[in-house]
């Protein structure tokens, strides 16, 4: 969130602008999506979760490719509220298109480096699986190579870097106080 609230404010994206203008690819239904609508979870895309029984090496694009053929959102998007991963590895790609850079390199060099934050790192970076258990009892392993969507961890001291850097920085601060409100 805070990577879009950066991107905002520099005038290289819009809550306003739509999927489409990224991924004209994509079907019409996906592309009236915003990134408002992703970013707030009223988009309606399909959680890739739910599109594949094998979650094991699943990457953004991967993501890209299971949603493709798909010509509906799963309700009309803004109507509800509706978690899916899918939203937010497409804001993750979009980043990346709008800055030319890996997703984590941006993030590394324009928010973790600056505030120094030392162990922050993501899942796919060599993670173990996730085990656990499906709805019907069944073990279950997800170990997904996505990025945007969570997966990363960081340690106290990282966020506490992260809120002390965005305290001291009229601009941070500001960004942070306008993603709160939201």
């Amino acid at each position: 969130g805070f990577v879009l609230l950066q991107l905002i404010d520099e005038g290289k994206l819009s809550p306003n602008d739509t999927l489409g203008k990224w991924f004209p690819e994509l079907s019409a239904a996906f592309r009236k999506v915003t990134i408002e609508q992703m970013a707030n979870q009223t988009g309606a895309i399909h959680d890739f979760f739910s599109l594949s029984t094998n979650h094991r090496g699943i990457n953004n694009d991967s993501v890209l490719k299971l949603i493709k053929p798909i010509d509906t959102t799963v309700y009309p998007p803004g109507l509800k509220w509706g978690y899916t991963n899918t939203h937010y590895v497409l804001l993750a790609l979009i980043v990346e298109k709008i800055t030319n850079k890996p997703f984590v390199e941006w993030c590394q060099q324009h928010i973790y480096k600056p505030c120094e934050m030392n162990s922050i790192g993501f899942m796919y970076q060599g993670a173990e699986a996730i085990k656990g258990y499906d709805i019907d009892s069944s073990e279950m392993e997800i170990l997904t190579s996505t990025y945007g969507d969570g997966g990363m961890t960081g340690s106290a001291e990282d966020l506490t870097a992260f809120f002390k850097s965005a305290s001291k920085n009229k601009k941070w601060k500001y960004l942070l106080d306008l993603g709160l409100k939201n």
